[in-house]
């Protein structure tokens, strides 16, 4: 198709659009849909001419940007990476599958969820230890979501919406009604820690003589490890109880006036 769609093989390394560099028609395209669900990854789906080559073969190409023409520029609508080939590589008419995951995702997530970890949001004593390394983890504290910085980055922005629809703010975290403050450097006690030692007695405690010092130091030490293991020491304090409290969380958001464009005016007098 001569435009106003176009649609270019690139290399991984080829992660900025240039408009003169990609306007190209790598393949004839019949239709394509791109979907972008909330918190996923973009996908886009080609249905191009069978190609009737080795898609996947180890000197190809399988990262594409797919760009449109507005009749001023030509603008990027998607880039990805091939990820479904044919099941019938023997139609004329094929469907191949992109997806929008960049190739160094886990990497850059795991960077950012690093940079995350910071109070109030994130405590580590509230966390497994076999879950701490999961950048998903930091986000249980947060009304945010991964998305990946080619599609849509929202911070403190009014999100503007097509006409007809609703702007709103982004809400901003307020600490939770629960009356604990975190991280917990001040813990709410209502009783302050105390440490109850048991009690030992060595009075009767039975030594053993056999006449070699070193067996005899051995068995000894041995047996006053047991007996201190059987002797419990206690550590007792009180928290103040958040059952029945308020855990409700309010935001603040301020949205737009919804503005519906006007179709057929009903009351409008006859020409």
């Amino acid at each position: 198709m001569a435009g106003p769609f176009y649609f270019a093989w690139v290399g991984a390394h080829e992660t900025t659009f240039n408009s003169v560099t990609h306007k190209r028609e790598d393949e004839s395209i019949f239709s394509f849909t791109v979907e972008h669900n909330e918190g996923d990854f973009a996908t886009l789906h080609l249905e191009v001419r069978n190609p009737r080559i080795g898609l996947l073969a180890p000197a190809r190409k399988i990262h594409c940007w797919l760009s449109w023409w507005n009749g001023h520029e030509l603008k990027p609508l998607f880039h990805g990476r091939l990820v479904g080939i044919p099941d019938d590589i023997n139609l004329e008419i094929v469907t191949l599958q992109f997806t929008g995951r960049a190739d160094n995702h886990a990497g850059q997530k795991g960077a950012l969820a690093q940079s995350m970890r910071v109070a109030p949001y994130y405590d580590p004593l509230w966390i497994t230890q076999d879950k701490r390394n999961d950048p998903d983890t930091v986000l249980e504290a947060r009304s945010e979501l991964y998305v990946d910085v080619d599609y849509q980055y929202y911070d403190g922005n009014v999100v503007a919406i097509g006409t007809g629809d609703v702007g709103y703010s982004v809400p901003v975290d307020r600490p939770n009604d629960d009356g604990l403050v975190f991280p917990l450097t001040q813990v709410p006690y209502l009783q302050r820690p105390q440490f109850h030692p048991g009690i030992f007695s060595a009075e009767g405690f039975p030594i053993t003589h056999s006449g070699n010092a070193s067996t005899d130091a051995q068995q000894n030490k041995q047996a006053i490890e047991n007996t201190l293991k059987k002797v419990k020491s206690t550590y007792s304090f009180s928290i103040r109880p958040v059952e029945g409290g308020s855990f409700a969380s309010e935001y603040d958001i301020t949205t737009t006036d919804l503005v519906i464009p006007q179709g057929i005016d009903l009351y409008a007098p006859s020409s």
